[in-house]
């Protein structure tokens, strides 16, 4: 049986999960019901835990926050998000974070159904998986480079590079993760196929011939995962930029040799560079990171973590401007003018990072505050209308029906209905 925790601050809900699924028959046991992440995560210091279903929205550690933290904690528990319809922008960043799936509430049994046999899946393949990955991996100078590149043995790191002579100097350090995105898709079919093989020989055959050809000198690969190889590259008398720039060229011939001879797509994802090796791990954490942006950005790209965290201030500035704003006219002059920065190179990271648009935000958070304003105060639909920025009442209210499938009139006389 793999332990289930279920994280909600509903009590209907919570009970809902807990005495009304038939825990047992999908090969799950409720381990413990919590009422906030900020519980969820103590509970997690005492037990390991398999899987986890949370609300999005709570009113401690939300769901999402929970699962970053999750991220940060490298554990591989498997998670599911409840989402409402007006929170499918956090539905996406869940997914973003690795989140397995996510249901709506209410909440459809045969998909809540649908989604545990997958989850069972997953669990019993992964172990699987593991299995023969940990009796495959002797002691070697792979294995204590892979433990390395996860944050073990630090302390030992001196006493091994002189032991398993490893290919390692105290220097710059950079990660990149080369993600095999046939394997991945179809691991099932490929595991001990021919097919298989071929693919993870003929990317490690790019790999090492595009690296020396772009002047990387010091590098290990190191298998990963089924589909995965681990890049760490190295260099000394260089400046971090150059060594960036250099090993980011390597990566993008890699990609493009996979694409245009071999017809292979692989995704790639590099971390920062790192002025000691002791931030190996920085760096394959970095790497990480920026491959799960796959799910926004697309497959068969090389994403950068630099460019995302440039990206995701920026974001993160111009959703603080609109909550803040909401009751005023925003355009994408005004918001671009604020944050210093084109329009055009906004919209193209917002929509990179978000998977939606500015407008489109932009309009669901007023049309929220709308809600907000429709059920709690006394205003009129035009006055509301002219509070958020809308020169004109029909207009507002065709987006407003749009949004919520009622006129702002109905919403306001039926929004005792309404959570």
């Amino acid at each position: 049986m793999y332990s289930v925790m279920i994280v909600d601050d509903e009590p209907i809900i919570r009970m809902g999960l807990e005495k009304t699924v038939k825990w047992e028959e999908y090969g799950f046991k409720v381990e413990c019901v919590c009422t906030d992440g900020e519980e969820a995560l103590e509970q997690l210091k005492r037990q390991k835990i398999h899987f986890i279903i949370t609300d999005i929205k709570m009113h401690k550690l939300s769901g999402i926050e929970l699962l970053r933290n999750l991220r940060n904690m490298e554990l591989d528990t498997v998670v599911v998000l409840l989402s409402g319809y007006d929170e499918f922008s956090y539905a996406q960043e869940g997914l973003r974070l690795g989140a397995f799936d996510y249901i709506l509430k209410p909440l459809d049994r045969e998909k809540l159904e649908n989604v545990l046999v997958a989850v069972h899946k997953k669990l019993v393949e992964s172990d699987k998986k593991n299995y023969e990955f940990n009796i495959n991996k002797t002691i070697s100078k792979e294995k204590v480079l892979y433990d390395l590149l996860r944050g073990k043995n630090l302390m030992e790191m001196d006493e091994y590079i002189l032991k398993y002579n490893l290919p390692i100097i105290k220097n710059k350090v950079q990660v990149a993760i080369v993600e095999i995105n046939d394997i991945v898709i179809n691991s099932e079919e490929l595991i001990g196929n021919d097919k298989g093989d071929y693919l993870e020989k003929s990317v490690v055959c790019i790999i090492e011939k595009e690296l020396k050809n772009n002047g990387v000198i010091h590098f290990s690969i190191i298998d990963g995962e089924l589909g995965m190889k681990f890049i760490i590259a190295q260099a000394e008398n260089i400046e971090s930029t150059d060594f960036d720039h250099i090993f980011s060229d390597a990566l993008r011939s890699i990609l493009k040799t996979s694409n245009e001879k071999f017809e292979i797509e692989i995704n790639i994802g590099i971390g920062k560079v790192y002025n000691h090796i002791y931030s190996l791990y920085k760096s394959y954490l970095n790497a990480k990171e920026a491959l799960n942006y796959k799910y926004i950005l697309g497959t068969n790209k090389l994403i950068h973590f630099n460019e995302l965290n440039q990206g995701y201030n920026v974001v993160q500035k111009a959703r603080e401007y609109v909550l803040n704003h909401v009751e005023e006219e925003i355009t994408l002059t005004s918001i671009s003018n604020h944050l210093n920065i084109s329009k055009n190179y906004f919209c193209s990271v917002f929509k990179q990072q978000t998977g939606e648009n500015f407008l489109e935000y932009l309009t669901k958070a007023k049309m929220d505050r709308a809600k907000i304003l429709l059920k709690r105060y006394d205003y009129k639909v035009y006055e509301i209308s002219d509070i958020l920025g809308y020169k004109e009442t029909a207009y507002f209210s065709k987006l407003f029906k749009k949004h919520t499938g009622y006129t702002p009139a109905k919403y306001k006389k039926n929004s005792k209905n309404f959570l």
